[in-house]
C-alpha cells in the first residue's frame, strides 16, 4: 500500500507537505493530476507569480524495485489558499497531449489515397516530441477528403479513431503529446476471486452503439469497479471471477493516509466510439481556387490551406443550383465555391464562381445590369431598358431589344432572312427601308418585283392601280368623368360610459365561459377555467379599447363583447388544461366573504392594468408596430377597469357557480376530498363553525373551517382507507396520463399518499419522485452536513436511498412545514396488472417511518424497525 511518505512531487514549487493527490486517466480524455500541499510563507506568492506555461510536474512513487513516474504532464493552474495561518499550494496538471487541445484550425486533407497513418503524422508534425502507436487503421486509405473545421488537433484525432469505432489513449508517463489510436496491449494480470467490486452495465450505450445490427452484444457493455493499492494501466488484460477484461479507465485518490487506485473492468469489445461528426461542418461553404476541370468534376485549392498539390487535389463534383442556358463550367484561375451538406468530404460539391473582382470590374459596377459572356468575346448584357446580344466578331455583329429605339440588327456582311412560307412587316405606321445604292424586291420563280435606284422600276404581268378617298370627323370627348364619392357617415366617438357598461355585460360573458370549459372538470379545473378566462378577457377587451383611444373612435359593444368571449373562451380552455390553480381574480369568480371583497378589488384593478398593459404592447409588437407609451398606459387603465369592475360585480356570478357545484362531494387529486354541502353546514359557514356568513358565502370549499376544527377540538380527522385509496387512485391515473414516454410510464410502478392529521393536507409521491422532481431534500430525511438523517446510511434492500414514494411523500410534508407525528401513510403499487392494490412499507420506509410517522395505514414489514 502506498502512503504519502511513498510519494514524491517534482514540480518547479517547494511543497513542504503533500495533503491530496488525484488522478484521472480516461479513453479520449486526457489525464488529470490535482496536488494539494502545503507551502512556506515565502513561498506561496512566489508559486503563483512565477508561474509559467511551459511548467511540468512529475508524480514518482516508491515501491520495492525503485520509483516509478505514475503521472509526468504540463502544470494547467496553479493557486495558493491562505486559511488560519495555512499556505495550502493546489495544482492542476494535464497530460502532454493537451498540447493538441489548444488552437482550432482549418484545413483539409484532400488525397484520397492517404493512409489514416501517413494523416495522423501530418497532424503530429508541428508538435516536438510527439509519438503514435497505431493499434487499428494505420494502414487504411481514407478514400475522400477529411476537412479539420474549427477543431483542434485532439478533436481532429478523436474524429479519425471514431471511423474504426475505436478510442485514443493519451500516455500519462511523458510530457509530450504521445498517443494510442485503440487500446493498448498491456500485462496480463491476474486478481483475487473475493476482491470487492461493483458490477453495471451501461445499456444505454449498447443502444447507442447499434445493439445486435452492428455485431455487438448487450454483455460487451458489462463492467467491474475495483478498489487495489498496486498500479496497473489502461489495457492490462485482467482474469477477473472467471472473466477476462480490460482495465479501461483509472482513477487514484489518498484514501485515510492511502493511495488506492479504481479501476473500471471492461470488455475489450465495450471499449468503442461511435463515429463522431463535426457539426461546424455541415451546410458551410468554402471558397477555393480552380486547379482543374475534367468533364463536370473540378479540382480546387481551398483558401483554408496554405499549399494544395494539383496531382493530390480532390476532383469535386460541379453541380451549380441551375442547369439552363447560363450552365457553364468554371475556368482554371477562376474562383468557386464548395458547398459540403454534411460532414463527409466526398459528398461536397461545387456549386458555382465567385467573382472576386466586382469593385474593379466596370460593367459589374451597376448591379442593376447583368452579363453573361464568355473568353471568346461574345456577350449578353441584360440591363432594365434592353436586351444586348454580341458576338465575339471585332466587326459590329449585334442584336439590341432597347425600350427607346425598338429592335436593331447589326452586322458588318450579309443579313438574311429566310422562311419556308411567308416574311410579313407589319406596322400601324409605317416601314422604312433603307439603302445608299439599290433596292431590289423580286421573286425568285418569276418575272415579278420591283426596284429603286433613283427612280421606281416595275415588272409583272399585270400591274393594277388602285385609289382611295375618306371623310373626317370631329374628335369624340370620350374620356371618364370624375366621380366624387358621398362624405362617410361620423364614427361614434369613444365614451368610457360605454366601456362601463360593455364591462359589466363581459363578466357575465367570462363566467359562463369559465363555468362551460370547466363544466365536466372538478373545482380545481373551474378554478383555472376561470382564471384564463379572466386573464383573456382583460388582455382583449383592454387591447380593444386601447386601439380605440388611439384611434378617437369606439367599436360597437358586439366588438367588445366578441373580443372577450375569444379572449376569455381560449384563457378558459388554456386554464382547463394546463391548471388546476388560480389567483387572485379567479377567486373573485369564487364565492367570497363580504370581509374579502375590497382586498380582491384592490388586487384585481393591479393585476387588471399589468395585463392590458403587457397584452397591448406584446399584440403591438407582434403586428409590426412599435408600442407607445400613452396608449400601453390606456390599455393598462382599460384593464384596470374592467379587472376592477370584474372582481366588484362577480359576487352574483359566485352564487351561481357555488349552486352549479352543490351536488355531492367533489375530489381534487391536489387536495383531498371535500366534504358534502348541507343545508345545515350552508347556514352556518360549514361543519364545525358556528358563525353567519355574509349573502354569497354558500361555498362547498370548507378546508379552513374543518382544520380550524381540528386544532380546536385536538381530534385528527383521519379518512377512511377507501377514501385514501381514491385519492392515491386518482392522482396515480394522472401521473400515468401525463407521462413525457412509455418508459416513464413504464417506471413509476408505486404511488403513496401522506394525509396530514394536523391540517388535513394530502401529500402525494411517486418512486424515484424525489429525484425527478428536484425538490429540496429535508435534512430531517436526508441529514445534513451537521447531523444523519433518518434514511438509512446504506440501502437494506435493492432500492436506492430516498428512490421509494413515501420518501417523496413526506419529504413534501416537511418541506410544507408538517409535523412528522402528524402524517399517516398510504402505500399502493401502479403497475398495469396489480394497479390500485396496497402495499406494505418496503426495508428502508420501515427503517425510516416506523415510530416516527403516526402510522403506515397498509402495514409495516415484519421484522423491521
Amino acid at each position: 500500500m502506498i502512503g504519502y511518505e511513498q510519494l514524491r512531487i517534482v514540480s518547479p514549487y517547494r511543497l513542504k507537505s503533500i495533503e491530496d493527490v488525484e488522478l484521472n486517466w480516461a479513453p479520449n480524455e486526457h489525464g488529470k493530476l490535482i496536488v494539494r500541499g502545503l507551502v512556506d510563507e515565502k513561498d506561496q506568492t512566489n508559486a503563483v507569480l512565477k508561474a509559467t506555461a511551459d511548467d511540468a510536474i512529475q508524480v514518482l512513487e516508491q515501491g520495492t524495485s525503485g520509483e516509478h513516474t505514475i503521472f509526468r504532464g504540463i502544470i494547467s493552474s496553479v493557486r495558493t489558499v491562505h486559511r488560519s495561518g495555512v499556505y495550502q499550494l493546489e495544482i492542476e496538471a494535464s497530460s502532454g497531449t493537451s498540447l493538441l487541445d489548444v488552437r482550432k484550425k482549418r484545413r483539409s486533407f484532400q488525397d484520397p489515397n492517404m493512409t489514416y497513418g501517413a494523416l495522423v503524422k501530418q497532424v503530429l508534425s508541428s508538435y516536438g516530441g510527439s509519438d503514435v502507436i497505431h493499434l487499428v487503421g494505420k494502414e487504411e486509405r481514407i478514400g475522400e477528403p477529411i476537412v479539420q473545421y474549427d477543431e483542434t488537433d485532439w478533436e481532429l484525432l478523436k474524429r479519425i479513431a471514431s471511423h474504426f469505432q475505436t478510442v485514443i489513449i493519451s500516455d500519462i508517463l511523458e510530457a509530450k503529446p504521445r498517443i494510442y489510436i485503440g487500446v493498448p496491449r498491456g500485462n496480463r494480470i491476474q486478481l483475487p476471486e473475493n476482491m470487492p467490486y461493483t458490477a453495471s452495465k451501461n445499456l444505454m450505450a449498447y443502444r447507442q452503439a447499434g445493439e445486435a445490427s452492428s455485431g455487438l452484444h448487450h454483455t460487451d457493455f458489462f463492467n467491474y469497479e475495483i478498489r487495489s493499492g498496486t498500479r496497473y494501466s489502461i489495457g492490462d488484460e485482467v482474469r477477473f471471477r472467471d472473466k477476462t477484461m480490460v482495465i479501461g479507465e483509472v482513477k487514484a485518490a489518498m484514501t485515510q493516509g492511502d493511495f488506492l487506485y479504481t479501476y473500471r473492468l471492461a470488455r475489450k469489445e465495450g471499449i468503442r466510439q461511435n463515429r463522431i461528426h463535426n457539426e461546424k461542418l455541415i451546410g458551410i461553404t468554402i471558397n477555393g481556387e480552380v486547379l482543374d476541370v475534367k468533364g463536370e468534376k473540378v479540382k480546387l485549392h481551398l483558401e483554408i490551406d496554405r499549399e494544395q498539390s494539383k496531382s493530390a487535389a480532390y476532383w469535386f463534383p460541379f453541380a451549380p443550383p441551375t442547369g439552363n442556358v447560363m450552365y457553364c463550367m468554371p475556368k482554371v484561375g477562376t474562383n468557386a465555391s464548395l458547398y459540403f451538406p454534411d460532414d463527409a468530404g466526398g459528398k461536397a460539391k461545387v456549386t458555382g464562381c465567385v467573382r472576386t473582382n466586382g469593385d474593379s470590374c466596370q460593367k459589374t459596377g451597376n448591379p442593376n445590369n447583368r452579363y453573361f459572356g464568355t473568353e471568346h468575346g461574345s456577350e449578353l448584357e441584360i440591363t432594365p431598358t434592353a436586351i444586348n446580344i454580341a458576338s465575339g466578331s471585332p466587326e459590329p455583329l449585334k442584336i439590341t431589344f432597347d425600350d427607346e429605339t425598338g429592335v436593331t440588327l447589326t452586322s458588318h456582311k450579309k443579313l438574311s432572312i429566310n422562311a419556308g412560307q411567308d416574311i410579313s412587316l407589319y406596322t400601324p405606321k409605317k416601314i422604312v427601308i433603307k439603302a445608299p445604292n439599290l433596292i431590289v424586291a423580286k421573286k425568285l420563280s418569276k418575272l415579278s418585283g420591283f426596284t429603286i435606284e433613283s427612280e421606281y422600276h416595275f415588272l409583272g404581268d399585270l400591274i393594277n392601280k388602285n385609289g382611295s378617298d375618306r371623310t373626317s370627323y370631329p374628335k369624340y370627348d370620350d374620356e371618364p368623368a370624375t366621380w366624387t364619392p358621398p362624405p362617410p357617415e361620423p364614427k361614434p366617438k369613444f365614451s368610457w360610459g360605454k366601456i362601463f357598461g360593455i364591462v359589466v355585460a363581459a363578466v357575465a360573458v367570462v363566467a359562463l365561459v369559465a363555468v362551460s370549459v370547466a363544466t365536466f372538470g372538478a373545482g380545481a379545473v373551474l378554478a383555472a377555467a376561470a382564471f384564463g378566462a379572466a386573464c383573456g378577457a382583460i388582455g382583449a377587451v383592454a387591447s380593444t379599447a386601447a386601439s380605440d383611444i388611439a384611434r378617437g373612435e369606439m367599436s360597437s359593444g358586439w366588438d367588445y363583447l366578441k373580443s372577450a368571449l375569444i379572449g376569455g373562451g381560449v384563457g378558459a380552455i388554456s386554464g382547463a388544461i394546463f391548471g388546476p390553480f388560480g389567483g387572485s381574480l379567479t377567486s373573485s369568480l369564487m364565492p367570497a366573504t363580504t370581509s374579502q371583497v375590497t382586498a380582491q378589488l384592490a388586487t384585481g384593478v393591479g393585476i387588471g392594468f399589468a395585463g392590458g398593459y403587457t397584452d397591448y404592447t406584446t399584440t403591438e409588437l407582434i403586428n409590426g408596430r412599435t408600442p407607445t407609451l400613452s396608449g400601453a398606459l390606456n390599455a393598462g387603465m382599460t384593464g384596470g377597469l374592467f379587472a376592477g369592475a370584474f372582481s366588484a360585480l362577480s359576487g352574483p356570478v359566485s352564487k351561481f357557480l357555488s349552486r352549479a357545484f352543490q351536488k355531492g362531494k367533489t375530489y381534487d387529486p391536489y387536495t383531498g376530498p371535500k366534504p358534502d354541502s348541507s343545508k345545515s353546514q350552508k347556514s352556518k359557514g360549514g361543519p364545525g363553525v358556528d358563525r353567519p356568513i355574509d349573502e354569497f358565502d354558500d361555498t362547498l370549499f370548507y378546508k379552513n373551517a374543518e382544520e380550524s376544527r381540528a386544532r380546536t377540538t385536538g381530534e385528527p380527522k383521519l379518512p377512511s382507507d377507501k377514501e385514501l385509496n381514491d385519492a392515491v387512485n386518482e392522482w396515480s391515473k394522472m401521473q400515468k396520463s401525463l407521462a413525457p414516454s412509455k418508459r416513464k410510464l413504464d417506471n413509476f410502478n408505486t404511488a403513496s399518499v401522506a394525509y396530514d392529521a394536523g391540517t388535513g393536507t394530502y401529500y402525494y409521491g411517486m418512486n424515484k419522485g424525489v429525484q425527478l422532481s428536484g425538490d429540496v431534500k429535508n435534512p430531517k430525511l436526508f441529514g445534513s452536513k451537521d447531523q444523519a438523517g433518518l434514511l438509512p446510511e446504506a440501502s437494506l434492500n435493492d432500492y436506492a436511498i430516498g428512490n421509494c414514494a413515501e420518501v417523496d411523500a413526506v419529504n413534501q410534508a416537511l418541506n410544507n412545514g408538517a409535523n412528522m407525528g402528524d402524517l399517516y401513510l398510504y402505500t399502493i403499487k401502479t403497475t398495469s396488472n396489480e394497479f390500485g392494490v396496497a402495499k406494505i412499507a418496503c426495508e428502508n420506509c420501515t427503517f425510516t417511518f416506523k415510530g416516527n410517522v403516526a402510522d403506515a395505514l397498509t402495514g409495516w414489514l415484519k421484522g423491521g424497525r
